[in-house]
């Protein structure tokens, strides 16, 4: 992955602080790392030398290999406090982005979610009723119910395995 940083005319980074950035960004979307090409950093100061609240700007874009970028932004009374709002935004975006993707093909790009892990490790089939609140699921038809507080995005029937 690679990380890009520009900041405009009133922005002056240290090497110091660019290094520091890059290397605080790698952490905190490290788990990401082999789903991502580059992101891009743009790093300015909204009033420039009027000065005034939250003015330092980060603007986070991070892509995705084979999908949209994803753009967040933050605004703070620091160039610091920008960057790490940005980057906690992004990775929020992105967990929540790459969550769906993982909830609708499953990790193995077959069931949905949570199931797919234990859909592979039964061999298949459930052999009885499921019980797991995680997924929401009835114990005895499998079926998701609505989650509280939430809707319900899939019903899925288990098959039963003849014993």
């Amino acid at each position: 992955m690679q990380v890009f940083i520009q900041t405009d005319l009133h922005i002056a980074l240290t090497e110091k602080q660019r290094e520091r950035f890059e290397q605080d960004l790698a952490k905190a979307v490290g788990h990401f790392d082999a789903r991502l090409t580059r992101i891009e950093a743009h790093l300015s100061d909204v009033n420039s030398a009027r000065g005034g609240d939250n003015d330092k700007r980060c603007l986070l874009e991070a892509r995705p290999s084979g999908r949209q970028p994803l753009a967040v932004d933050h605004q703070a009374p620091t160039l610091e406090l920008a960057i790490a709002g940005a980057s906690s935004k992004l990775v929020s975006a992105m967990e929540s982005t790459f969550g769906r993707l993982a909830s609708a093909r499953g990790a193995d790009g077959g069931l949905p979610g949570r199931l797919s892990a234990f859909h592979s490790r039964s061999g298949g089939c459930s052999a009885g009723p499921v019980r797991t609140t995680e997924s929401g699921l009835t114990p005895a038809t499998g079926v998701a119910q609505q989650p509280p507080g939430g809707k319900a995005h899939s019903s899925i029937t288990l098959c039963s395995r003849a014993m």
